[in-house]
């Protein structure tokens, strides 16, 4: 488990989140949706939420894990 804090674009906020680093960044995503009680759009599709990492260069693939994309404890992930 780590923290990380996680602006969200659509909300303009920035929140922290314990995260299970061992998880797809994809999954986390979904899971921050989830959390902040977000009702996804008639056109949503999973697919569609991505977390990017300044620190890191750019989007995290959806698939693989925070531990395997180099996500670290205290890092600012974006939520686009």
């Amino acid at each position: 488990m780590i923290t990380v804090d996680v602006y969200i674009a659509a909300s303009s906020l920035t929140r922290e989140y314990r995260c299970d680093d061992t998880l797809p960044a994809g999954r986390i995503a979904e899971e921050i949706v989830a959390r902040e009680g977000y009702l996804p759009d008639p056109e949503w599709n999973r697919g569609q939420l991505i977390l990017g990492s300044r620190g890191l260069g750019g989007l995290l693939n959806p698939e693989l894990t925070l531990q395997e994309s180099g996500v670290k404890n205290g890092d600012l992930l974006l939520l686009i």
